[in-house]
């Protein structure tokens, strides 16, 4: 005989659920759904949820919770665990594993009155270690795609695997025996005997086990096609021919044969194919399996997203001071860890912008709960990033900051109490935006431009190499008491190949940083070139315009401006200070250049693909530099210096006019 067994997802393509799309998908999809199983009791069908959508149904729709308890009581239904906000398991460190699947775990035994012994992973994002962490959850088994399942194991069998002594049973999906929309129930019933003789016949005499995965949209359909009413007729099942419908448990507890194999570190089809290439679907190879590190390592938004992670879950892993308050920074922790931040569901691309800046808000609302308690300002430096080389982490009373050696740029600017990561911009690719950037943008990052090259450069054309943006600088000197940090890095100007130096020292305040510059002309001839300091400011905020986020003014020849954001705007010379105020929390950036100085406002559009092939708008940068023309003798040097003040939300704060 084999076994089917549906199972339900409701629903990994919702993010967050907000109340009016909850609402939509309950009066869309899950009322109907439950509806129709309480009427039709020969329907089995393992269902899961995430944590805030359970929360949300029994908060809003407590009947609903009431007939998922008739539901599993009568052994109709069973209900999976997993991570409370879908995490990517293998991303978590072990005590954050543990902690979302208990806390998930215990909604469903207050609610639905059951603990789940099996579970979905988000993505099938699956690695070995993770083994540890479900049999201490006491959890049995894991759905996990048939892909990941290596290849010449027999199919349709339940697979035990094993790590360090501990095992799992994985009861692998297959989603190509969903039934085809107009599919008689006899010829679906075919496609699936079939598949299993094939496979089985000569093999073994076990019982095969097919798990099919539907979604809330699709098992609606499939209610209503010729293959479920079928199966709801009493009369038709038990002349099916040696098929039934089972429940997970009820099949492993009386199942003879189980496939033992090693299941390495893998991923569903549906984010390996958008893992080698950025943006691009490619093929994917069974044989050497691609892992979640590697889909990070292709998107390099999403990668830093999850090192912000690492550090909050360190950092809370180490605070040994109030327990409440240690729980509650944890709770916030576990909020940015859901997968949807890293990927879109179900299509496989990356998580839009929009969405790993909720993530960052999280990670940030975390970080203000311990350091309330803890207040202690640092600058540490070691390996954040896991690329060989060491940043510099700025953790003072008014912001965090991350400074890496690659073009000496802040790639991580978190504001206390003031949203997202304001450094977590894109970078432009001509694909989908018209033209490739030659670096990756940031906050005070250096060009050295030829002066015909300053249009092209105003105008967002690419314009020449910029030299400092894509230069990896070394470090001259450390000084964690002061926070202060000195590198240096060399280029060559021009085509003639002009050596430059760029000597450049972070301090660290309270409220700020000062950025000093001693730019040297390293050649025997005469250099005469533009510099550039370059600060982008990524979009935080998503739920209006784009133009609505900010809000800038400028002193410019002792005059105060208001600036238009929604358009290029530029100054040859007279700039004193810049206020780029985020008008969603008040958080204001004071930029105060030492000298007074050239100024170029230049809003940047990103294109993505996002839930289709076809991309659209999904985040926008404002670009704010600074720029002086350099005329240096050989040998000699030209010093400037920029500082950035981080400002309350509690007053408006207004530039002030240069006194010169």
């Amino acid at each position: 005989m084999n076994s089917i067994c549906v199972c339900l997802q409701i629903d990994f393509s919702l993010t967050q659920p907000r109340a009016e799309d909850m609402e939509s998908v309950y009066q869309k999809y899950i009322k109907g759904i439950l509806s129709f199983l309480y009427a039709n009791p020969k329907v089995f069908v393992s269902v899961s949820f995430t944590g805030p959508q359970l929360a949300w149904l029994d908060e809003k729709h407590p009947e609903c919770i009431r007939l998922l308890s008739d539901l599993t009581s009568r052994k109709q239904v069973e209900i999976l665990g997993g991570g409370y906000y879908l995490p990517l398991f293998p991303l978590l460190l072990p005590v954050d594993r543990s902690g979302q699947i208990e806390k998930l775990t215990s909604l469903l035994a207050a609610t639905v009155g059951k603990r789940p012994r099996g579970m979905n992973l988000c993505g099938s994002v699956w690695d070995p270690s993770l083994i540890t962490t479900l049999q201490s959850c006491n959890m049995e088994y894991v759905h996990l795609e048939s892909s990941l399942i290596p290849s010449g194991r027999t199919k349709y069998l339940p697979v035990i695997t094993g790590e360090q002594g501990k095992t799992v049973k994985i009861l692998p999906t297959y989603r190509e025996f969903i039934p085809f929309a107009a599919e008689l129930y006899d010829a679906w019933l075919k496609r699936i005997t079939q598949a299993a003789k094939k496979e089985l016949s000569k093999k073994t005499e076990a019982r095969a086990i097919m798990t099919i995965p539907f979604s809330a949209q699709e098992f609606s359909s499939f209610m209503g096609s010729p293959a479920c009413i079928a199966i709801s007729d009493e009369k038709v099942a038990a002349a099916s021919n040696g098929v039934d419908l089972v429940l997970p448990q009820q099949y492993l507890k009386t199942a003879q044969s189980f496939v033992v194999t090693y299941v390495p570190a893998g991923m569903s089809t549906a984010l390996a194919q958008w893992a080698t290439v950025p943006y691009q679907q490619g093929k994917v190879n069974g044989q050497f399996p691609l892992t979640i590190h590697d889909y990070l390592n292709v998107y390099p938004q999403n990668r830093r997203l999850y090192e912000r992670m690492m550090h909050l879950s360190m950092l809370i892993s180490q605070y040994h001071g109030d327990k409440a308050r240690r729980q509650t920074s944890r709770e916030k922790l576990w909020l940015s860890q859901a997968g949807w931040s890293y990927v879109t569901l179900p299509y496989g691309m990356p998580a839009v912008a929009q969405m790993r800046q909720l993530s960052y808000q999280a990670l940030n609302d975390a970080d203000d709960v311990i350091h309330e308690e803890d207040a202690r300002e640092s600058m540490t430096s070691y390996d954040y990033n896991a690329d060989g080389l060491n940043e510099y982490v700025c953790s003072m009373e008014k912001y965090t900051a991350v400074i890496s050696l690659k073009a000496g740029s802040i790639t991580e600017l978190d504001v206390r109490k003031g949203g997202g990561n304001y450094a977590a911009n894109l970078s432009r690719i001509e694909e989908f935006d018209g033209v490739t950037d030659s670096y990756q943008r940031g906050i005070f990052v250096e060009h050295l431009f030829e002066s015909q090259e300053k249009k092209k450069y105003l105008s967002l054309e690419p314009a020449g190499n910029g030299i400092f943006s894509r230069v990896q600088f070394v470090e001259k000197k450390f000084d964690s008491k002061r926070h202060e940090v000195q590198m240096e890095g060399r280029g060559e100007f021009s085509s003639m190949q002009l050596p430059v130096i760029l000597r450049k020292n972070y301090i660290a305040s309270s409220s700020g940083i000062l950025v000093q510059y001693i730019l040297k002309n390293d050649s025997p001839l005469p250099l005469k070139a533009l510099f550039v300091v370059e600060s982008n400011f990524a979009q935080t905020v998503f739920a209006d315009t784009p133009q609505s986020e900010y809000e800038a003014e400028l002193v410019h020849d002792n005059q105060r401006e208001e600036l238009s954001l929604n358009k290029t705007t530029g100054y040859d010379s007279g700039v004193s200070t810049l206020l780029l105020t985020n008008a969603a929390n008040k958080t204001s950036f004071v930029f105060e250049p030492n000298e007074n100085s050239g100024f170029a406002l230049l809003p940047v559009q990103f294109k993505r693909p996002h839930k289709d092939i076809q991309p659209v708008q999904t985040s926008e940068t404002f670009c704010v530099s600074f720029f002086w023309d350099v005329d240096l003798p050989a040998g000699r040097e030209m010093e400037k210096n920029v500082s950035i003040s981080f400002v309350s939300a509690r007053k408006k704060t207004r530039p002030r006019k240069n006194s010169q």
